[in-house]
């Protein structure tokens, strides 16, 4: 028995009509499902962005949008820059479909020269786990300049005749010069400069990094006790009078220390006054530290030295005359140091009533 359709095709007929047709809705559904791969869920505007500078502001800020066009909410889990120059953060990690995101990047400035810095978002999408922005940046200034300098040169404590301090300069000047950057100059004659240029590195655009490398040096001299300066950089071109200023400071040690630093104490008499020990301790005198009695008053004071190292001197004091109520004076002694040729020992002594 034969079963026909209305068409007259049979079974065998109505079999390959129905198979063409589920053929082709499957290839309809293989493209539409292509299509939708390729679009992407998320769209970063702009890409690509490029910033002209010359070094008048202190940060530059640019901006982009992260755009959800997808039917699911996605977080972005990290935000990196290529550059140390550049700090980037989103203000919303979750992005709900069809909201968006701003990610702001702060960015160094430059003078002169050009630099690229690719920032990265990372998502939690498998298709696009990794978002790119790139940044150009380009300085428009004039050259020549400095560009990185110490905020300052500490020398620290200073218990010798001699310290130094080592630091770099870095410039942007013209690749067709030569390095123009003068010795640095201090204000005074307790500190030298030695050193100069180093090496070039190209920035592009016809502008090198030229590195200076500098050792400051202090020497010794008469004074003690903290000290403040400044050395000044300045470059030979005639046509730059800019002029660069770094602070300096240091403290210079005393070359001894006394301990205890004064003589001093209340009695209810004469009889109890005791001897005194008092330590001059070398600090920086490398050959020993001489110190002897300058003006004591035999009558009243028996001076004895009981110790004497090139580390140490030792001193007994002992008062040998009854003073009424009251002692208030100043014990001197010298010493072979130049830089304090005399040290003052303050003597204060009561007998109560």
């Amino acid at each position: 028995m034969t079963i026909s359709s209305p068409g007259g095709l049979g079974m065998q007929g109505d079999f390959r009509m129905t198979l063409a047709i589920a053929l082709t809705l499957l290839a309809g559904c293989d493209a539409s499902n292509s299509s939708a791969s390729n679009r992407k869920r998320v769209v970063v505007e702009p890409a690509e962005v490029t910033i002209e500078m010359n070094g008048a502001n202190q940060v530059e800020t640019t901006r982009f949008r992260i755009r959800n066009m997808g039917v699911e909410a996605f977080s972005i889990k990290n935000v990196t820059a290529s550059c140390g120059c550049t700090s980037a953060e989103v203000d919303s990690k979750l992005i709900a479909p069809g909201k968006e995101a701003t990610l702001t990047a702060r960015i160094k400035p430059i003078n002169v020269g050009s630099n690229t810095i690719r920032i990265e978002a990372t998502t939690d999408l498998v298709e696009q786990p990794v978002l790119s922005m790139i940044v150009s940046v380009k300085g428009n200034g004039k050259v020549p300049y400095v560009a990185s300098v110490p905020t300052s040169l500490n020398f620290g404590a200073i218990s010798g005749n001699h310290a130094t301090v080592p630091f770099f300069v870095e410039t942007r000047e013209s690749a067709t010069s030569k390095p123009g950057l003068m010795l640095p100059r201090s204000n005074t004659t307790d500190i030298s400069l030695e050193g100069g240029w180093i090496s070039d590195q190209s920035v592009g655009n016809g502008i090198v990094v030229r590195r200076y490398e500098y050792v400051a040096a202090w020497r010794k001299s008469k004074s003690t006790g903290h000290f403040r300066d400044e050395i000044v950089l300045r470059f030979a071109n005639p046509e730059s009078d800019l002029e660069t200023r770094v602070p300096v400071n240091g403290s210079v040690l005393h070359a001894g220390q006394v301990s205890p630093g004064a003589i001093f104490g209340s009695f209810s008499k004469f009889e109890e006054v005791p001897a005194y020990s008092i330590t001059f301790r070398n600090i920086s005198k490398p050959d020993g530290l001489e110190i002897e009695p300058m003006n004591s008053d035999a009558k009243r004071f028996a001076i004895e030295k009981i110790g004497d190292a090139k580390d140490a001197v030792t001193f007994r004091i002992r008062v040998t005359e009854p003073f009424g109520k009251e002692l208030d004076t100043v014990l001197a002694f010298r010493t072979n140091a130049e830089e304090m040729p005399e040290i003052k020992l303050p003597v204060r002594l009561k007998i109560r009533e």
